[in-house]
């Protein structure tokens, strides 16, 4: 059995990172176990053809507060973001336009009002007008249970047609709109306003952010360390390892998405909340095609960069554009959709999503090839993009935010109260340390 140690978090992405850092400033023991080959969890940075391409995490708001705190301590610098979606093409079952025309245009099926809001938008501005959460803390008042419907129920609720409804689920950012909690996405609209607008990334890639706080960690990071189980053994912890390693520690914190524990044999007792929410909270598929466009295709066409579309590819957006020479975009596909072409070989997923894009942008044909594939859903150590509760589960995570779950701890962006994102995890682990150094203090 290895030797032993004060804490052991699992998992090196923000989280994981961040509670490691607090407990080591404190004067904590603790060794960081990573599954992957590198850390950074969900933020991953690849070089492309004109520079890097995140295929992770992308965009820091301004109000991300530790997060520029832990940049501005390494040294490194900001550059604004390379996209914006508030000017796009919009494409409805073969009817092309864009957002600032789309009032006009005649696969436009909406009415009234509506008619001149961008499919893109429906959701975000029916969510934004009148939201019934006012501070970072709200959604987890017992009286916010009411807003744990449906997302479906809830914006008929405000007024948003059943046309509209419609016409935003067949390319969102969820599995289904009717599968969503509203109160999630309330949540994630106030917190947005708060963050917004999200103007930067890091120069030379996202993933500078953790591999520097790694390195401030020195060889108390494992890569390449997949954990399978954690069991309880009297006074002490026991880490299991895929290659049978055993570790010991007075404390865990497990910083890992949910879904990566349903395939661990073993956890401690754990309160029935938490247990719930680790069999059943959702993550929704996420894979990005990393495109290198050789010519200016939007040139030819007329339409801007980015693009909204009801076919499977749902988004397209640019990376870094060249004016000359090549230029990296990527197609994002989500939920339902991400999970059937995931479930196809590599060969006949290139062909559908240049065969699509061809389709609904003839200029694109070409000029366009794939670079690579990232599938978060099939990532082992991810098994999907972030968190997206269902109605009614909103209540059970404010339980198990606040639940004491004793000497195994959890942390991710999943956990986050007031924050999203990078941010979000952040705080969740910064949460995780405060709570072991509690128990060490007491103990």
């Amino acid at each position: 059995m290895g030797s032993g140690h004060d804490v052991v978090v699992v998992g090196a992405g923000l989280a994981g990172l961040q509670a490691a850092i607090s407990l080591r400033e404190a004067g904590v023991d603790v060794l960081v176990l990573e599954a992957a080959e590198r850390v950074g969890g969900r933020i991953r940075s690849l070089e492309g053809v004109n520079g890097v391409e995140e295929a992770g995490a992308v965009n820091i708001g301004d109000g991300y507060a530790r997060l520029i705190s832990h940049v501005k301590a390494a040294g490194l610098e900001r550059e604004p973001v390379a996209y914006s979606m508030r000017e796009h093409a919009v494409v409805v079952d073969g009817h092309v336009g864009t957002a600032l025309d789309w009032a006009g245009n005649p696969g436009n099926p909406l009415s009234g009002e509506e008619r001149a809001v961008p499919p893109a938008l429906l959701v975000a501005g029916a969510l934004a007008k009148n939201n019934p959460l006012g501070g970072p803390r709200d959604w987890m008042a017992p009286e916010a249970e009411r807003w744990d419907v449906p997302l479906t129920d809830y914006l008929h609720s405000v007024g948003l047609s059943g046309e509209a409804v419609a016409l935003a689920d067949r390319a969102g950012t969820f599995e289904t709109l009717g599968g969503t909690s509203a109160l999630a996405m309330l949540r994630a609209v106030q917190r947005a306003s708060r963050h917004s607008p999200q103007t930067s990334n890091i120069v030379g890639g996202n993933a500078r952010l953790p591999e520097s706080m790694a390195a401030r960690l020195g060889g108390s990071v494992r890569v390449r360390s997949a954990v399978t189980a954690v069991r309880e053994s009297g006074d002490l912890m026991v880490v299991e390892l895929a290659d049978g390693e055993q570790i010991t520690a007075g404390h865990v914190i497990v910083a890992v998405p949910f879904s990566v524990l349903r395939a661990w044999s073993a956890l401690p007792a754990l309160p029935g909340v938490v247990s719930r929410l680790i069999d059943e909270l959702p993550y929704p598929a996420l894979t990005k095609y990393h495109l290198v466009a050789r010519r200016p295709f939007w040139e030819e066409d007329g339409l801007p960069h980015a693009m909204w579309t009801t076919s499977r590819i749902q988004r397209l957006l640019p990376w870094r554009l060249a004016a000359d020479g090549p230029s990296a975009l990527a197609v994002w596909v989500t939920g339902r959709e991400a999970r059937v072409l995931d479930g196809l070989d590599e060969r006949e997923q290139r062909d559908i999503v240049l065969g699509e894009l061809g389709r609904v942008r003839p200029a694109a044909v070409g000029a366009v090839e794939i670079t690579r594939i990232v599938s978060w859903g099939r990532e082992p150590w991810a098994g999907g993009a972030w968190a997206m509760p269902l109605p009614g589960q909103m209540a059970a995570l404010a339980a198990a935010v606040e639940a004491d779950t004793g000497r195994v701890q959890f942390a991710g962006e999943h956990l986050s109260v007031e924050d999203s994102g990078m941010e979000g995890a952040l705080e969740s682990g910064e949460r995780a340390a405060g709570r072991v150094l509690a128990r060490l203090g007491s103990g």
